[in-house]
């Protein structure tokens, strides 16, 4: 066998392993397609769904500000509750 030959014959190998590779890489464009993209987008909805529940830390500040507040109350109302207890 001589260089031209040789080399005929590694182009025809390189040619099936690229209609391989193209075969292979149509599969995975269609699994991409009908199987990792929806489930991308199912769960870009479910981030979506869970953000929406979520407290803001504006509202969480507020909330922890308003039991603050509240704890003081009660600290406040079960002296005043003793006191009166202790006058009785």
């Amino acid at each position: 066998m001589n260089n031209e030959e040789k080399i005929l014959s590694l182009l025809e190998k390189h040619g099936e392993m690229l209609e391989s590779l193209t075969d292979r890489m149509a599969k995975v464009e269609v699994t991409q397609e009908n199987m990792v993209l929806p489930q991308i987008q199912a769960i870009a909805e479910g981030i979506t769904s869970i953000n929406a529940k979520l407290v803001t830390r504006s509202e969480m500040d507020a909330m922890r500000e308003e039991i603050a507040f509240l704890k003081d109350i009660i600290r406040m109302h079960t002296t005043q509750i003793n006191d009166l207890k202790k006058a009785e």
